[in-house]
């Protein structure tokens, strides 16, 4: 396995002010890290060429105006290369994932409704999470989609709504889930957050609970990666935290408000 004692040596502590760093530090690291793991961490950075993505799809529907629409960053790809990639005219050097052009194919073949879209997208991040090569984000992923699950049967709970079309994956967690509205309430040993993301979500406290995944996440990171601190595990995990305190750099007070205002699916939709 790589160590970048050098590269990590220089990292800047962790912080809301170093988050602002962050796209200088992606930049540094495209020429520092070994093809496998940078392939690895731009993987990790797909989460918003997912969102970017299904912008750039809607602009394409007339149901909004690309050059209006503000990109999710970081991101692997900009909307010029979401486009040639679409038109399969995309010669560039970045791999584009196989997830996309599965998801591509089946937009093109059955013209997916928005919700149809971002639900099969999501799946196919998922999957291709899962069965990742590396083993640090095939553990991240599996916890994320646990933790999805768990958010969208204790919202199931609160509003009477069905899991049977919601829940992520086909494993023992959503058949446990689906068994009773109520069935999340059993797994509290293994999911000790629980009872504190009911309560946020029950006092409407959503941005809370968006910062509360965001520290149970770092914290199961910190309890499964390689020890070694100059490992390229440790670049994940210092490239997570400082990627959801970037993503909070842009959250002002005024869209808090209106994130209290919104349906819950659609926060917890951010979320993960």
């Amino acid at each position: 396995m790589a160590r970048y004692i050098y590269l990590i040596s220089g990292l800047p502590e962790i912080s809301t002010e170093s988050a602002r760093l962050l796209p200088k530090l992606l930049e540094e690291w495209e020429e520092e890290l070994k093809k496998e793991d940078l392939e690895d961490l731009r993987f990790l950075i797909f989460r918003n060429d997912n969102k970017n993505l299904l912008k750039f799809l809607r602009a394409k529907d007339g149901i909004s105006l690309l050059d209006r629409v503000s990109m999710h960053e970081p991101c692997v790809f900009s909307f010029v290369e979401i486009e040639n990639i679409y038109i399969e005219e995309y010669d560039g050097e970045k791999k584009v994932p196989e997830y996309w052009l599965f998801f591509l194919e089946e937009e093109k073949k059955k013209k997916l409704s928005l919700q149809e879209r971002e639900r099969l997208l999501v799946e196919l991040y998922y999957e291709a999470g899962i069965s990742h090569r590396n083993p640090l984000v095939r553990k991240i992923f599996l916890f994320k989609r646990d933790m999805k699950n768990l958010l969208l049967a204790i919202n199931a709970y609160r509003h009477n709504l069905r899991l049977e079309n919601i829940v992520v994956g086909n494993y023992d967690l959503p058949e446990i889930l689906l068994r009773s509205q109520e069935s999340y309430k059993g797994l509290a040993k293994d999911f000790p957050f629980l009872s504190l993301w009911e309560k946020l979500l029950d006092e409407k406290r959503l941005v809370e609970l968006e910062q509360e995944i965001d520290l149970v996440l770092v914290e199961y990171i910190d309890s499964v990666r390689n020890p070694d601190n100059f490992s390229f595990d440790y670049l994940i995990r210092y490239y997570i935290d400082l990627a959801q305190r970037y993503r909070w750099l842009e959250l002002s007070p005024r869209v808090g408000k209106i994130a209290l205002e919104e349906l819950t699916e659609h926060i917890l939709q951010k979320a993960l």
